[in-house]
């Protein structure tokens, strides 16, 4: 299986914030055929 990086640039975003959009992520992810594996948040 191929792995992708989904890279965005949040500027105004917390760490939380970053996290709950992460949770909404794994949410969805069968629908699109997706694993999500990770996140990260750099100030």
């Amino acid at each position: 299986m191929a792995i992708f990086m989904d890279r965005h640039d949040l500027k105004g975003y917390s760490a939380a914030d970053v996290a709950e959009a992460h949770r909404k992520d794994l949410e969805v992810q069968d629908e699109f055929g997706v694993k999500f594996l990770t996140y990260w948040f750099d100030h």
